[in-house]
């Protein structure tokens, strides 16, 4: 952050007068390799792989180490013998898909919890063009854009709408065909 005389300064430094040890700062989230001895009760050989992957997510409150969660165990772990692996991305490597939904407000913008009218990989129709598209919501609606939903096309085209010209598709049992005329007609 820069200050008004043109120097700059963390937030650290601003709060607490003291500069930032940069031994200390690492990439959170991101994907460690942790040296491990013994697998269970059994204790590893030299020949037997002796590092696990695992996503950093914090220091250790109590030593000089990392901690780290396991995905395929769901375990935290604490060590010191590690080594950062900062060309892949934890979500990447381990397959996690980011799922979004949540959404942050400021206490003076909005108290309401944002609930999309369709949810992802819901199918829609677009009513633009007649006979209506059917297509598949693959983007919600964000703060930013609050009443814009990204769809995909059976022919791999994504375009973005407003949610005034979509409407649920009905289920595969209904032999309902889509039209642009009203219900009454």
């Amino acid at each position: 952050m820069q200050l008004s005389d043109g120097q700059w300064a963390t937030l650290l430094e601003i709060a607490h007068y003291v500069n930032p040890d940069l031994r200390l700062l690492f990439k959170l989230f991101s994907v460690a390799v942790v040296r491990r001895e013994h697998q269970g009760d059994m204790h590893l050989g030299k020949f037997e792989s002796q590092s696990t992957p695992m996503i950093v997510v914090g220091k250790c409150p109590n030593s000089t180490g990392h901690q780290f969660y396991n995905p395929s165990t769901g375990a935290f772990v604490s060590s010191i013998d590690y080594k950062l692996q900062s060309n892949v991305t934890s979500g990447l490597f381990f397959g996690l898909k980011y799922q979004p939904g949540v959404f942050i407000y400021r206490i003076d913008e909005s108290n309401t919890i944002f609930a999309p009218t369709y949810q992802l990989d819901s199918s829609v129709y677009i009513y633009t063009h007649s006979p209506p598209s059917l297509a598949k919501v693959i983007g919600i609606p964000t703060y930013r854009s609050p009443d814009i939903y990204i769809v995909l096309f059976p022919d791999g085209s994504i375009s973005k709408y407003s949610s005034s010209v979509l409407n649920s598709a009905p289920s595969k049992s209904s032999s309902m065909t889509p039209s642009l005329l009203p219900s009454c007609i």
